[in-house]
């Protein structure tokens, strides 16, 4: 503690005392513009709480500067405040930061400036993003996101023209992927700010929960056929039957056992309406996904060690399987959903780098998969040369009985007429 004195005495008087272990017992209301708000996730008490108090008779004019070390890590944009016991619309007081400002700050501690004394702490926003990339990162993921539907959209519609020519067990698969991750695109896009209402972002939050677990089930039966195919070369029975059914039943469970332990606790605070790292629950989608990751990863390990050592590949040269096994790779690694991974790195605010990654390549899955599995698919190209066929042949058809629909209808004119003639020679 140290005390600016402005207009006082050589000899002043005054006491502080610090409170270790009150500050989760503070009511969490924030007074802010006049008006009383509830800052329950947006802010946390971050340090002890300081009573400070001064001989006013020997000091007319002063300022207290306390260093406040942070309880808590992970936090951000602290604000300094003192406890009003007279806030209106409340019953024991609120948090202000009148009369208060933040003289200095780092990742452990924050330094205070008042004008007056009563009980003293800072108020800090958990969150692990550095606030100078916020906004790009926001950007991208939006731009993303958005161009994600548009072709994940173009894939949907491509594949039903061609249905009868593609369909089969993974383009089945495919199809419910895409529907699954436009799905949670556009309730990331419209929700995942939604916290005014603490309803709706909890809703929101369960919602975008489910989605991303049936997003990873549909990888994870992605993986599953292909894994199938390549151990199982003549197969005669399929699994999609009761594989896609499970793959939107489960999350939902697993999501509703979640909610009903926690009670709702822990989805969407004040920043965002997503599962919140402070209670854990985070875990209850980090765990499944890595676990889907980890499983897809080892069936891309098998399906490119199959595909190398087949008789026709094991005569190529060793350019020729590297570009090969790299195109595989590609082809499969929009589908298993691998890139997740950056999401462990992109945790740490100091690995700004992996945020970026992180937030393009996830954000920019739908691209991909319409690149890879719709405009270079080789069935997809055939079917499309047959659709093509088709159509000129029914063209063509459409022509010849136009064509001979109207020579009879000439016939019968002429014919017509000349009965007319012959009635009228008569």
């Amino acid at each position: 503690m140290k005390l600016k004195k402005n207009m006082c005495s050589d000899l002043t008087g005054y006491s502080c005392t610090f409170y270790r272990n009150l500050s989760s017992l503070f009511p969490k209301y924030l007074l802010s513009n006049r008006k009383v708000l509830s800052f329950d996730g947006i802010y946390d008490v971050n340090s002890i709480i300081a009573d400070v108090s001064i001989d006013a008779k020997s000091c007319l004019d002063y300022s207290v500067n306390l260093r406040f070390g942070h309880l808590l890590g992970n936090h951000s944009r602290p604000v300094c405040g003192f406890w009003d016991f007279n806030a209106s619309n409340t019953v024991n007081g609120a948090w202000s930061p009148l009369g208060s400002l933040v003289a200095d700050s780092s990742e452990s501690y924050t330094i205070c400036e008042y004008n007056h004394t009563t009980n003293f702490g800072v108020l800090m926003s958990p969150g692990r993003t550095p606030s100078p990339h916020k906004f790009p990162l926001s950007m991208i993921s939006a731009i993303g996101c958005g161009v994600s539907i548009l072709f994940l959209t173009v894939t949907i519609v491509v594949h039903s023209v061609l249905w009868r020519y593609v369909r089969n067990d993974r383009t089945k698969t495919l199809m419910n992927l895409c529907v699954a991750l436009i799905l949670s695109y556009v309730l990331f896009l419209a929700g995942i700010k939604r916290t005014e209402t603490k309803a709706v972002c909890t809703a929101v939050a369960v919602a975008l929960h489910y989605m991303f677990l049936t997003n990873f089930a549909m990888m994870l039966a992605e993986g599953i056929l292909i894994v199938r195919m390549v151990i199982i070369v003549f197969q005669t029975k399929s699994i999609v039957h009761w594989l896609l059914p499970a793959c939107w039943v489960v999350p939902g469970v697993f999501v509703g056992i979640s909610a009903g332990v926690t009670k709702l606790n822990g989805y969407g605070n004040g920043q965002f309406c997503w599962l919140t790292l402070e209670s854990n629950l985070i875990w209850a989608f980090i765990g499944p996904a890595l676990l889907v990751i980890l499983i897809n990863f080892v069936i891309i390990v098998l399906t490119v060690h199959k595909m190398m050592t087949t008789k026709g590949l094991a005569r190529k040269t060793l350019e020729e399987k590297s570009r090969i096994g790299f195109k595989s790779i590609c082809v499969i690694l929009p589908l298993f959903g691998v890139t997740w991974v950056l999401g462990a790195f992109s945790v740490n605010e100091d690995l700004v780098m992996f945020q970026y990654l992180f937030a393009i390549f996830n954000s920019l899955q739908g691209l991909l998969i319409c690149l890879f599995h719709c405009f270079l698919n080789k069935e997809v190209r055939q079917g499309y040369h047959h659709y093509q066929r088709r159509r000129r042949a029914n063209r063509s058809n459409i022509i010849v009985s136009t064509d001979t629909s109207n020579y009879d209808k000439h016939k019968r004119q002429q014919g017509n007429s000349n009965g007319i003639s012959k009635q009228s020679k008569n």
